[in-house]
């Protein structure tokens, strides 16, 4: 891979946004999980990637910018306070980060937005997701599971009653409805130069990273932070047993 990072000649940037605040779950992107921050599994897995450059977090928060640097991460500002609102979309705060790097000399060909909250994705998916936008030369890549529960199926309800949502396929098989995909939070890449000339977080020509169910896993309840846990600590089990 690291040959393959040469030859491809692009240099890529993981920017992990980590706002302070949470309302859901109390300082979540430091809850413990099976035993480590919740954070610490992104950094982790961005730092394994081969084909990442730079890995920074940013952060409103002293308390996760300690943390994030006693994990080896780096944190070369603290986010204003402009910029870490419950309200603030992420396009201002990756291009704040993007335009700090800048000034200080180190450009980059893509950003790779890695929320903490998806544990469960991993140094391979980052890198495959990286291959595929360079490969396919479009401005951007979400990453997307398939959806548990089909909008064919779901209903609305009008004055007291139930309305299908889409059509009328009610009658339909599962295995005879279209495949529809959902973004898992996991991850997001785009060009350097849509953030910064196109002043979006995705350009005008997107592909999808389908990724599994079980990586997937976004993290925003305490029902959430359960299954991510019992799904770690399963995966932990299963290596450990590969080495015995």
């Amino acid at each position: 891979m690291k040959t393959q990072k040469n030859k491809i000649k692009f240099k890529c940037l993981v920017v992990i946004p980590a706002r302070g605040g949470s309302k859901g779950i109390k300082n979540k992107n430091i809850r413990i999980l099976a035993g480590k921050p919740l954070i610490f599994y992104t950094i982790r897995e961005a730092k394994n990637a081969k084909l990442v450059d730079k890995v920074i977090v940013s952060t409103d928060s002293p308390q996760i910018k300690k943390i994030a640097q006693a994990l080896k991460a780096d944190v070369p500002f603290l986010r204003p306070f402009s910029l870490a609102k419950d309200t603030t979309p992420m396009y201002p705060v990756i291009r704040h980060a993007l335009e700090y790097l800048n000034n200080r000399g180190d450009k980059f060909d893509a950003v790779i937005i890695l929320q903490p909250t998806s544990p469960l994705r991993s140094a391979e998916d980052i890198d495959k997701a990286i291959l595929s936008l360079v490969n396919s030369g479009v401005d951007s890549l979400v990453s997307v599971c398939l959806a548990k529960h089909s909008p064919y199926w779901m209903k609305v309800i009008k004055n007291g009653k139930l309305f299908p949502l889409m059509g009328s396929n009610n009658s339909m098989r599962r295995q005879d409805l279209p495949k529809v995909y959902m973004p898992n939070g996991a991850i997001y890449a785009t060009r350097a130069k849509v953030i910064l000339k196109d002043k979006k977080i995705l350009g005008s020509k997107v592909i999808p990273f389908i990724m599994e169910e079980e990586k997937s896993v976004d993290v925003d309840s305490l029902m959430d932070l359960h299954l991510a846990e019992l799904l770690l600590k399963q995966r932990h089990e299963k290596r450990n047993s590969y080495r015995k």
